[in-house]
């Protein structure tokens, strides 16, 4: 019970003390109610009149799904589940009253929240024309002075096309839209200019604006996008080099399949040193069977001299086209490399993954750590053939440790 934060004292007279956290400096009661779900800190304010505005000057909102259920009869039970079972209503209904109720506590939250506003996080299920979320977002964004860190979560179905409001929050440093958003920047938008972390979880976006917000983000250190071929929209085409171009201060890469929306300039082509800060490069569904995956790959590693850490997830079919060899590969150095992983390898593919684990090892004078994941049922003597090509295979460092096991899919 929220009751538990209270401590009463007794002084040597037997007078009451103040309990010891209203006497605690305002700085620190703001960060233990931060630190409590948004609904047991808005209860706290029936703890005493000094608690009754404490939490509406909270720096960090956090709002999940279903997390205000609304009044309450003395035996506990939901009016709104009593109201519900009187009318029969059916699922849907039942989740769109939910949806509201929800949505209205946390415009209430908004409204008489008062002072700075840093973080704001909120994770729901909506449909496409939502008039609620989008007075909650501007409601958020009339904070946009303050607000640092902005995350929507929405399920997969909802295509919910973001307000214009929300590029108003030019204060920024993190950026998270993960599913069900329709990105749709307005004409006069110029950028996040603060922004270090952006993440894009199956979001809605055309090529074009995914470029016009990257390079109008000239601080941007950490970047994921976890964006699919199904979530690009209309039909502007770009290279995997403009992709690099947007990304000067990037330090970290998490890049999905998304790489199969861009073409890939000729290997000839001489690239400029474009990504210098890029020490940590995720590849997430890398074919290396197509035309793209490899090609966009050796783009990406070209660009970036100081490269440290590589993690490759493959995602690969059969494919009945003229194998790809790695000589025109050949060509890469990665002389700061210290940590190589790659997951997903499968039987019909093992020998074209291992020559590219071997090709990077030989490449790699600095490396430390090799890790190599295969799918679930390879067998132990599977594993150990592996291990020992590997250690008998050129290695541009000596002290490498290398390991091979399963990959558990969860």
């Amino acid at each position: 019970m929220i009751k538990s934060l209270e401590f009463i004292n007794m002084d040597d007279t037997g007078d009451l003390c103040l309990d010891r956290i209203s006497s605690l400096p305002a700085p620190i009661i703001d960060t233990i109610l931060c630190l409590l779900p948004i609904k047991l800190a808005v209860r706290t304010s029936v703890l005493s009149r000094e608690w009754r505005y404490n939490w509406t000057r909270i720096t960090v909102l956090c709002f999940y799904k279903n997390e205000f259920k609304g009044s309450t009869t003395a035996a506990g039970t939901d009016l709104l589940s009593i109201l519900e079972r009187s009318f029969d209503l059916s699922c849907p209904a039942r989740m769109m009253i939910r949806m509201f109720k929800f949505f209205t506590a946390i415009k209430e939250c908004l409204k008489l929240h008062h002072g700075p506003l840093l973080e704001f996080y909120l994770f729901a299920n909506t449909d496409k024309d939502c008039v609620e979320l989008d007075e909650i977002i501007r409601l958020v964004s009339r904070r946009g002075d303050t607000v640092k860190l902005f995350q929507l979560n929405l399920n997969e179905n909802s295509m919910y096309r973001l307000p214009s409001s929300l590029f108003a929050l030019h204060q920024l440093t993190n950026l998270c839209l993960d599913y069900g958003c329709i990105y749709h920047q307005p004409t006069t938008f110029n950028g996040f200019p603060r922004l270090t972390y952006l993440s894009l979880h199956h979001v809605k976006i055309s090529i074009k604006s995914l470029l016009h917000l990257l390079s109008s983000c000239p601080l941007l250190e950490i970047l994921t996008l976890n964006l699919n071929e199904d979530d690009i929209l209309g039909n502007d085409k770009s290279s995997i080099t403009e992709l690099i171009e947007c990304l000067p201060a990037i330090q970290s890469l998490h890049i999905g399949s998304v790489f199969h929306c861009f073409s890939v300039d000729s290997l000839s082509q001489e690239l400029p040193m474009s990504l210098v800060g890029l020490e940590n490069l995720h590849i997430q569904d890398m074919s290396f069977l197509d035309s793209i995956g490899l090609p966009s790959f050796s783009r990406l590693i070209q660009c970036s001299p100081k490269l440290k850490i590589l993690t490759l997830i493959s995602y690969d079919l059969p494919d009945e086209n003229e194998p790809i060899t790695l000589n025109k590969y050949s060509n890469i150095w990665l002389k700061n490399l210290s940590e190589f992983e790659i997951y997903g390898i499968i039987d019909f593919d093992l020998k074209l993954h291992l020559e590219f684990a071997q090709l990077i090892m030989a490449k790699s004078p600095m490396l430390k750590k090799v890790g190599i994941w295969l799918c679930e049922d390879v067998t132990d003597d599977e594993l150990s053939n592996i291990s020992r090509l590997l250690l008998n295979s050129p290695r541009a460092s000596g002290s490498a440790k290398i390991t091979v096991g399963r990959h558990l899919n969860e």
